[in-house]
């Protein structure tokens, strides 16, 4: 086996070796997402069906697209949105407002506020600019329906008589069959 494949492995702990040589010999093959064979990352390498590993290598359009999951490199009005982001959160606004404010998407004024705050070895608490959640008992705190009283078994049995009796009544006339 070659080294990327170990590192595969290890990136995919609920798969064996065994199970990665059945692969293999099934026609399955690992493969580097940016075509670099000296990069080695995990996240560069998927694990592809013989054909549509030969098919990426010849240029042909595969059933399968492989896109590298490398984060884009952050540019320095990334970094100026990010920071007005995390210091908006941590001020109490939540991403939907953020985002609102700045143009941008719930998640990516989440995401450049993450990307600063590693920068800047900044505290990232999680559920920062998230709205505080109800507790259960207020989730559940409805306005209580208004019940009808129960009838006792005595008041069942009457009501059940007299819709016999109409149903009787009814059949004697003819209006209803049996």
């Amino acid at each position: 086996m070659e080294h990327y494949h170990n590192v595969w492995l290890g990136h995919h702990p609920n798969r064996t070796v065994d199970w990665l040589r059945e692969r293999l010999k099934d026609g399955f093959g690992i493969h580097h997402i940016d075509g670099d064979h000296e990069n080695n990352a995990p996240e560069n390498l998927v694990l592809l069906d013989w054909t549509d590993h030969r098919m990426i290598h010849a240029g042909k359009k595969s059933k399968i697209v492989v896109k590298p999951k490398l984060p884009p490199r952050p540019t320095s009005a990334h970094m100026a949105l990010g920071k007005l982001c995390y210091t908006g959160a941590m001020q109490g606004s939540n991403w939907r407002a953020l985002g609102k404010r700045y143009g941008i998407t719930t998640a990516t004024a989440r995401r450049y506020a993450k990307v600063y705050a590693a920068s800047e070895s900044a505290e990232w608490i999680d559920g920062l600019g998230e709205p505080p959640r109800k507790k259960a008992a207020q989730r559940k705190a409805k306005r209580p329906r208004a019940r009808k009283p129960r009838l006792s078994l005595a008041e069942r049995r009457q009501v059940w008589a007299s819709i016999r009796e109409k149903r009787r009544k009814a059949k004697d006339a003819g209006l209803m069959d049996d």
